[in-house]
């Protein structure tokens, strides 16, 4: 594994309407927060008004799961909660590749 997959700035930059707009506001608003790694995942909450969100990354897929009405009804992978953890995460990408990159 060669790091954490995410939407690079340019990619999260050209992103347009409401869903942009509420992952940037989230993330600004530091509603991101880490809780941890285990068995082959990362764990973040994001906290949106009185709720608070799990988004998960599967280190094996590089997948991103979040838990949000909005993602289980979409196709899109990028609900705003997790636009705005990829945000976080790319602000401490050595950090996080280090601690995808380490073996089992």
């Amino acid at each position: 594994m060669h790091g954490i997959s995410t939407l690079t700035p340019a990619e999260i930059e050209q992103l347009a309407g409401p869903v942009a707009k509420k992952a940037e506001q989230l993330y600004r608003n530091g509603c991101v927060s880490f809780k941890g790694m285990a068995g082959g995942s990362l764990y973040f909450e994001v906290r949106s008004s009185d709720v608070v969100y799990s988004v998960i990354y599967r280190m094996d897929s590089a997948k991103w799961l979040c838990d949000c009405k909005w993602a289980s009804l979409k196709t899109s992978p990028y609900c705003s909660h997790v636009i705005a953890t990829q945000m976080f995460v790319n602000c401490k990408k050595p950090f996080f590749d280090a601690a995808v990159s380490r073996p089992a």
